[in-house]
């Protein structure tokens, strides 16, 4: 799940909070990451191939706001990059 840490409808803390009820075990903590070296959001990854990034500056439809950020975002998701 991708989500603009802009987002006012549904802030990313929320689903933040919501995922640590499931109680899964956190394989990566909570850390930056980047795209052409700014940062571009923050993620935090947990087993059973959960992850959780949020998207620097964008609000609650983050492709409407930071398309590229988003692609990157989700291509590095789909080709299992640990850069994320």
């Amino acid at each position: 799940n991708a989500i603009g840490d802009h987002a006012l409808l549904v802030p990313f803390s929320a689903t933040l909070e919501w995922l640590k009820t499931l109680n899964y075990k956190e394989i990566e903590k909570w850390h930056p990451w980047f795209v052409e070296k700014q940062i571009a959001g923050y993620s935090v990854r947990y087993e059973n191939n959960i992850l959780f990034a949020t998207i620097k500056g964008a609000g609650h439809v983050p492709s409407d706001y930071l398309p590229f950020e988003v692609f990157v975002a989700y291509q590095r998701w789909i080709d299992g990059s640990d850069s994320l």
